[in-house]
């Protein structure tokens, strides 16, 4: 993906959230304090991408409208039922404390990269349960549709396909474009939430010609 926008024109800048990667680790993982951490990053950005609690993070961040100037959320982790949240954590958890191997992600996903297992696998060593656990509670109940239909820069979501398994399905994505001219909601056919290791091809050539 970096690679692909890299050709495109743009610099890419991939951060580590805290309590991820080299980043420090916190006691608190909000998704407000997700958000503070990458505002400091750089005061303006021509694009952001953010999948799933990345996707969560733009939107809080991209609530002032000076942060960015578009945003692009693939299959965005923004509205779970309160049923879900607890078996949502769970497997959260376990993915951490009994990760997959490159060869068991390939496996389970063969439509993914052999680097993007890897690179995968190398991301759940480098955080913890407690990260985890404590990024599902803490940002519980998660209920912030609200917040993606008052987005003030112009937004494309990239949704999973629901026939392989979506966090935000068209149900949520009509909800949000109706409520805001500004979003703009596709389905990326036969991916999964992995929407951007499934079918990078889609997803970049949609980000190319909605960014135009």
């Amino acid at each position: 993906m970096a690679d692909a926008l890299g050709a495109q024109g743009f610099t890419v800048t991939a951060p580590d959230l805290r309590g991820h990667g080299d980043s420090p680790r916190a006691s608190r993982y909000a998704a407000a304090d997700y958000a503070a951490d990458v505002r400091a990053l750089r005061e303006r950005w021509d694009l952001v991408v953010g999948h799933s609690l990345g996707g969560l993070v733009a939107v809080h961040a991209a609530l002032d409208p000076d942060w960015t100037a578009r945003l692009v959320l693939l299959d965005p982790a923004v509205e779970l039922p309160d049923s879900d949240v607890e078996r949502y954590t769970e497997l959260n958890v376990q993915e951490v404390v009994r990760p997959q191997d490159p060869e068991a992600l390939l496996a389970a996903n063969p439509q993914w990269h052999p680097e993007d297992a890897r690179l995968k696998f190398l991301a759940v060593l480098a955080t913890s349960p407690f990260v985890a656990e404590r990024t599902m509670r803490d940002n519980a109940p998660w209920h912030y549709l609200p917040d993606v239909g008052a987005l003030p820069v112009p937004t494309l979501i990239l949704g999973a396909d629901p026939a392989v398994g979506a966090v935000f399905g068209p149900d949520l994505g009509d909800v949000v474009a109706a409520a805001n001219a500004g979003i703009e909601y596709r389905v990326v056919p036969n991916a999964g939430h992995s929407v951007h290791r499934d079918a990078p091809e889609d997803v970049l050539e949609a980000i190319a010609a909605w960014v135009g």
